[in-house]
């Protein structure tokens, strides 16, 4: 497979999440970033988003917006409407976690896989610290969960 990556968000999230993530797991390629600046023609920004999905959408794209109803999601949206029949996919509410788990994954997923795994390390990868300890400790005293 050769999967391709879109981070998109608002201010420079998109590139700073994508520059930390290579931090931890190392170079990628295939990971691209549109950022929107408060001042961003919206026309502009929604030819760069159709663009890239465009040259994309054959060999697979996973478009990931950094939350569900904004404004770089409700674009992407109407992007993707014309590309419905393509391989392209997206997904909201991204983090570190999932972006380092999608670049791990990218060169052996189906963009449907990268998909279902992206969305199971973001939900797997929100814990509760006190929770998890306190059933870790109950679990060694010898306890029952709860």
């Amino acid at each position: 497979m050769d999967c391709r990556v879109l981070v998109i968000g608002h201010g420079t999230f998109p590139e700073d999440i994508v520059r930390t993530a290579k931090m931890v797991y190392g170079e990628i390629e295939g990971v691209m970033t549109i950022t929107l600046p408060a001042s961003q023609d919206m026309e502009a920004y929604q030819q760069k988003l159709h663009e890239i999905i465009g040259k994309n959408c054959k060999t697979g794209i996973l478009v990931v917006s950094d939350f569900f109803g904004g404004t770089p999601f409700l674009t992407a949206s109407k992007v993707i409407k014309e590309f419905w029949d393509e391989d392209v996919e997206m997904i909201t509410g991204f983090n570190l976690a999932m972006l380092i788990e999608i670049f791990n994954n990218m060169d052996t997923c189906t963009i449907s896989q990268l998909k279902e795994l992206a969305l199971d390390t973001a939900s797997n990868g929100i814990i509760d610290f006190k929770a998890a300890l306190s059933e870790k400790m109950r679990k060694a005293e010898g306890e029952e969960p709860k």
